[in-house]
């Protein structure tokens, strides 16, 4: 009993120190296998968290970004269209003006009284055809209508023609009526039947060249008139409706008129 029993405690206490031994062994293994992987998984979270936020601050900045050029492009188009818009208006207004300044010139021939009036309707006339062949110019660059581009540079050539006639009459004129006023003070002065003759030859030139104006001129209005229908018909063709033009002076052309509303 004393030395079998001893064997067999001594064998029992060796076998539970080793149990001891490999329990504790394998429970502190599993402690601080569970601990890295809560720690790996908090780490993997948190880096998937804030991955998360830098890619939605990218990809929000890329977007503001993007809209901001997209709405600035658009802004570009817009201000693009309306002011080749305005550029195509101008144009016809500047080639009505001129009809307008024919108007008015042919109306200051009859008035003697004061030559700075006419002297006025040239350079303004100078003026306007100037502005015309501006604005040709810069819509032309800024479009690839070849059948537009024509039409405007159509219009712009008629209109030259058509201004530099009217003027050159005007110009006419004015020389006449100075040339009259001087005989007519050398005449007051001196009282020479030479003089008398000239004043009677200047005045039947100023009445002649006041009843040729308009025969003169017709062929070049008729002209540029029908380069501003062929205008109206691009206009109406880009923005789908109806565009007219105004004639405030006596048309000598025969044709259907265009009035604005």
């Amino acid at each position: 009993m004393g030395t079998l029993t001893a064997v067999i405690i001594i064998i029992l206490l060796n076998s539970l120190s080793i149990w001891l031994s490999h329990y504790l062994g394998r429970s502190g293994h599993n402690a601080a296998e569970k601990k890295d992987i809560k720690e790996i998984s908090y780490l993997s979270e948190s880096g998937k968290k804030l991955a998360t936020k830098e890619d939605i601050e990218e990809i929000t900045h890329k977007i503001e970004t993007i809209k901001n050029e997209v709405s600035f492009e658009n802004q570009r188009k817009h201000q693009f269209i309306e002011e080749r818009t305005n550029s195509l208006l101008r144009i016809l207004r500047y080639a009505e003006e001129i009809r307008n300044l024919h108007s008015q010139l042919l109306f200051l021939l009859y008035d003697e009284t004061d030559l700075s009036n006419l002297t006025e309707i040239i350079k303004e006339t100078d003026k306007v055809l100037t502005d015309l062949g501006h604005e040709c110019r810069i819509t032309a660059v800024t479009t690839n209508d070849q059948a537009l581009i024509a039409a405007i540079y159509n219009l712009l050539d008629t209109s030259q023609l058509y201004g530099a006639h009217f003027c050159h009459s005007g110009s006419v004129h004015i020389s006449y009526a100075h040339q009259l006023k001087t005989n007519l003070e050398l005449y007051k002065t001196i009282r020479e039947e030479g003089l008398t003759k000239e004043y009677l030859k200047l005045r039947e030139a100023i009445e002649k060249n006041k009843s040729n104006f308009n025969a003169n001129i017709k062929p070049f209005a008729e002209k540029q008139y029908d380069a501003m229908i062929e205008y109206l018909s691009h206009l109406k063709r880009l923005y789908k409706k109806d565009f007219h033009i105004r004639l405030n002076f006596e048309d000598t052309t025969n044709k259907n008129r265009h009035h604005t509303t």
